[in-house]
């Protein structure tokens, strides 16, 4: 997404069908799984949001949907967790729906 995606854009129905067959390609060539980043830990270089950190759910659910069939693989994801109910809702239907692990940092911080 380039650009875009350092602008926070969301992304398109054909940026999560690109970034699905790269993922579905990288497992292909032997990559282990896919992870991603929902939490304010996670910075670019200028101390912005990485680009995932405010994705809509239907994003990491298309990258995660590469994972179904294979028979391997898994998604991790670190999350602060904004709204616990919806991340853990997508994630079990993603864990559900590929059959695979989907697995997520539990990070403690003095404020919660």
């Amino acid at each position: 997404m380039g650009d875009r995606a350092i602008n926070l854009e969301p992304a398109t129905a054909d940026d999560i069908a690109e970034m699905h067959r790269l993922t579905l390609q990288a497992m292909q060539a032997g990559a282990f799984g896919f992870t991603t980043s929902r939490t304010n830990s996670h910075k670019t270089l200028t101390g912005d949001m990485v680009p995932s950190r405010y994705s809509e759910v239907d994003e990491p659910m298309g990258i995660g949907s590469a994972l179904k069939g294979l028979g391997y693989g898994a998604f991790g994801m670190n999350s602060d967790f904004d709204d616990e109910t919806k991340e853990l809702a997508w994630m079990t239907r993603l864990a559900h729906d590929t059959g695979r692990p989907v697995w997520f940092l539990l990070t403690d911080r003095m404020t919660d």
